[in-house]
C-alpha cells in the first residue's frame, strides 16, 4: 500500500514476484478531507511526495503544490517552499510514510510565516518516532491524519492523539473484486490486482 519507492520506478524492480502491484490510499484520504467539509491546500515536502498529493487533489479538485527538499543529515532537513498562495487557507501536508518527522517539520515551520489560517499533516504510514508528533505540534500542526496500515503504539489517551482512517476494507473490497473476476474466490495467494497508473 503507497510502497515508497525510493530510486525505484516500479514496484516489480524491487520485489521478485511475477506480479507484485502498488495499491494506493489517496482516494480514502480525499474522502477523508471530504467529510471533514475541507477544501485546503495540500502540499507535498519533496519531489517523491507529488505522486501521492496530485492523486488525492485529482479527487476532490483540490489545490496543490511540491516543495522541495535536501537532506543534509539525519536529523537536519531544508525544505523550501514553493510559489504557493496559502495566507488564510487550510493547509494539507501530505506524504507516503513520516518516520522521524524531521520534514513534515521543516516544511511546517517554514509555512508559519505564510500565516495559513490552519495546518494539519496527512500521511499514508505512520510511524512518528520518539518525539515527531510533539515537535510537529511545536511548529503549529494542529491535526495529524494517517491510515491505519501501522498499529498505533499511542495510548487511548495519549495528547496530540493521530486520527486514523481505515484502509483495509478498502484494499479487501479491490481483492474481493478480482478475485470474482478472475474465478479465484478461494484461491488465497493469487491476488492479481490491476496496477495504480503510478506504477504502470
Amino acid at each position: 500500500m503507497d510502497a515508497h519507492l525510493h530510486r525505484v520506478h516500479h514496484l516489480r524492480d524491487a520485489l521478485p514476484m511475477k506480479t507484485a502491484i502498488n495499491l494506493t490510499a489517496t482516494r480514502p484520504m480525499a474522502q477523508f478531507l471530504e467529510q471533514r467539509n475541507l477544501r485546503p491546500v495540500l502540499i507535498g515536502p519533496d519531489g517523491e511526495s507529488e505522486q501521492w498529493v496530485s492523486s488525492i487533489a485529482q479527487h476532490e479538485g483540490l489545490d496543490y503544490c511540491i516543495a522541495q527538499k535536501e537532506r543534509l543529515g539525519d536529523k537536519q532537513v531544508v525544505v523550501t517552499m514553493p510559489a504557493c498562495e496559502v495566507k488564510g487557507r487550510d493547509v494539507v501536508l501530505v506524504d507516503d510514510v513520516a518516520s522521524t518527522g524531521r520534514t513534515l517539520e521543516a516544511a511546517a515551520r517554514q509555512l508559519q510565516d505564510a500565516s495559513p489560517a490552519s495546518l494539519s499533516v496527512m500521511v499514508t504510514h505512520a510511524l512518528f518516532l520518539n518525539d515527531a508528533v510533539q515537535r510537529l505540534q511545536a511548529v503549529g500542526v494542529e491535526n495529524i491524519w494517517s491510515c491505519d496500515s501501522i498499529p498505533s503504539r499511542q495510548q487511548p489517551d495519549s495528547p496530540g492523539r493521530i486520527a486514523r482512517r481505515g484502509i483495509a476494507g478498502s484494499a479487501d473490497s479491490v481483492i474481493r473484486g478480482m478475485h470474482a473476476c478472475l474465478g479465484e474466490r478461494d484461491a488465497p495467494g493469487k491476488h492479481r490486482i490491476p496496477a495504480s497508473p503510478a506504477d504502470r
